[in-house]
């Protein structure tokens, strides 16, 4: 007998493990091939069409794998891939009410699609999914990768993005995590080493309508020595470098890319210095905006407490703040965020404890009437601060009479930061006024 010259690709299984669940749903495309899915509860085989071809990080439709169970199921539903395991074109995670995924290792569970082009992961306040493991880790072969809203069980703990683990091999063009949700338990925590993201990927980006958003926790760095996309696109991500990997980064960066498109941003919630205007400054020639903030300097002052002073404004009799933050850069956040502030008149305590003035709230403020006070606030630690953010009671054309701003390490041996006896008035902004950085 003559054999055929064509043979028929090989049929792989691969499993999709579920826990309690009731309707099982997601969606995946494969190139040239039909899939049929044995639901694991000893019913027939059902042969479903695939649609061919669909990356389900830029098109979603209405074809799903829907299969429901009589009772709650806990096992493995098992695809049949008529054209192999390299057919699979692009796989979407995602799951309805009575649906639950029961994926213990993300980066074993997605090792079953060797030739994956692109994946979308999003689970919208589902909180009995289980998945574990790090979301960097998958095939080389995959291009596009979409994360939408991390709603699992256990998301803070189990389930991460580590920058570190991505793969030095990887095919990666385009990572997007996108959330317009603010709440903490749906948000991806995100570490590791950003020099790490594959040098192939011009855009990685954490998109929000409802700002930047990150998971408590998270915390990144650069090592620097990456090559990036020579063609290149955004680099956005909602955590804090240092001031010298934000000079790595740049440098890198000016090494590395040639021309830009898309988005042309690089942005990250870090400081950078003068070291970096160079690197800026040709980026910006390619047309690429760099949103990093720039300080004159280096300077930090250590300080545990601070002192402001007022005696009335130009409108009124009134003392009025609204907010005082200082700001770190390792990592960079509001050390006087929640903390106490006391009013004190002639050096004895008028009020013992507001945190109107501390709260993050610009609009918020506190009052007391005439007279000369200050308001004190105990950071509760020695912190080496880059900068002061102070704001007195905003309201055009509005200055506060007898400021002055001055820091301690003990409370005893005060610095002045400022001093309107010295330096004169200034007409407060909605936004507050930076000092020992200014920029």
């Amino acid at each position: 007998m003559r054999r055929s010259i064509f043979s028929r690709a090989k049929i792989e299984l691969v499993s999709m493990p579920f826990i309690n669940t009731i309707r099982a749903y997601f969606r995946i495309s494969t190139r040239s091939n039909d899939i049929v899915v044995n639901k694991g509860d000893g019913s027939s085989d059902i042969p479903i069409s695939i649609l061919k071809n669909i990356d389900f990080t830029t098109t979603l439709n209405n074809i799903f794998i829907d299969q429901t169970y009589a009772s709650s199921f806990t096992g493995n539903m098992l695809l049949k891939l008529l054209g192999g395991k390299k057919d699979v074109y692009s796989l979407h995670l995602t799951t309805q009410s009575n649906g639950n995924f029961n994926i213990l290792d993300f980066g074993t569970f997605m090792s079953q699609f060797p030739n994956l082009y692109s994946f979308r992961y999003g689970f919208l306040n589902n909180f009995t999914n289980i998945i574990k493991g790090n979301l960097a880790i998958f095939p080389d072969s995959v291009q596009r990768v979409s994360i939408e809203d991390n709603g699992v069980k256990n998301n803070l703990t189990d389930v991460v993005l580590d920058l570190s683990g991505f793969s030095s091999t990887s095919n990666l063009k385009h990572f997007e995590h996108n959330s317009n949700n603010t709440s903490q338990i749906i948000k991806l925590k995100t570490i590791g080493d950003a020099a790490k993201i594959p040098a192939p990927c011009a855009y990685f980006a954490f998109n929000s309508q409802a700002g930047l958003q990150a998971a408590t926790g998270s915390a990144i760095s650069y090592s620097g020595g990456k090559i990036w996309a020579s063609v290149f696109d955004t680099f956005r991500i909602p955590l804090d470098l240092k001031v010298n990997e934000n000079t790595a980064l740049l440098a890198d960066m000016s090494n590395s890319i040639v021309s830009a498109t898309g988005g042309k941003l690089v942005k990250n919630t870090g400081w950078r210095n003068y070291e970096s205007d160079s690197y800026v400054s040709y980026l910006n020639s390619l047309g690429i905006t760099v949103d990093i903030t720039r300080i004159n300097s280096d300077t930090k002052l250590n300080m545990r407490y601070i002192r402001s002073w007022s005696n009335g404004n130009s409108s009124n009799s009134l003392n009025i703040w609204s907010e005082i933050q200082a700001l770190r850069d390792s990592p960079r956040d509001n050390v006087a965020l929640g903390k106490n502030t006391a009013i004190y008149n002639s050096g004895h305590i008028l009020v013992a404890n507001t945190t109107l003035v501390t709260d993050g709230n610009f609009s918020n403020y506190y009052s007391i009437g005439a007279g000369l006070f200050y308001a004190k606030i105990d950071l509760g630690a020695v912190y080496p601060i880059r900068q002061l953010i102070h704001k007195y009671y905003f309201e055009s054309n509005r200055y506060t009479l007898g400021s002055k701003i001055e820091v301690s390490e003990d409370g005893v041996t005060w610095t002045v930061i400022y001093d309107s006896a010295v330096s004169g008035t200034y007409l407060e902004n909605s936004n507050g006024t930076k000092f020992i950085n200014t920029f």
